[in-house]
């Protein structure tokens, strides 16, 4: 059970192969990549992202490739962008998602998010950056420029999102 005024982050699993997202910075979430990209964790992934849909509440969004983690192989980038170019998914992002932030520190994940970038143009405001303030920062401005609510406020939100990224690169 989640502490009081936490979100349980939507998880498949504790373990270290799964999609996790984050939410206990909300409106920010982080979304943590898994260390192996295969069929089961693109599908989760769009089962964790549907979940959030169904909500309906604005956010936005930083993610996160931890240490050591794989980049995902051809196939799994072509299912990522496929699942993200759906008129669903793409819907969904355009009316809830104020804008999303990945943070890429290493050479072949930046690779890897090219190609994918090559193939899917996203739905709302998209900032790639090696820096977690940057990324912070980013997010922080879309949301206020959006006048979305921070229940721990900007700091705190900032914060709590610093947290939780810290621990999953």
């Amino acid at each position: 059970m989640p502490a009081e005024g936490t979100m349980e982050p939507l998880v498949s699993s504790r373990s270290a192969v799964d999609n996790r997202l984050l939410e206990d910075a909300f409106p920010i979430i982080v979304s943590v990549a898994p260390m192996r990209y295969d069929d089961r964790t693109v599908d989760r992934m769009a089962e964790l992202f549907e979940q959030h849909f169904q909500r309906g509440k604005r956010y936005a969004i930083i993610s996160v490739t931890p240490a050591e983690a794989e980049a995902p192989d051809a196939r799994q980038r072509k299912r990522i962008a496929d699942w993200a170019s759906s008129p669903r998914v793409r819907d969904m992002s355009r009316k809830l998602c104020v804008g999303s932030a990945t943070l890429v520190k290493d050479a072949l994940a930046r690779g890897a998010l090219t190609a994918i970038l090559w193939v899917w143009k996203p739905a709302n405001p998209h900032h790639v950056t090696t820096s977690v303030d940057d990324a912070l920062d980013w997010c922080l401005a879309k949301l206020a420029e959006e006048k979305l609510a921070m229940p721990l406020g900007p700091d705190g939100t900032r914060s709590r999102a610093l947290s939780l990224i810290r621990k999953n690169l």
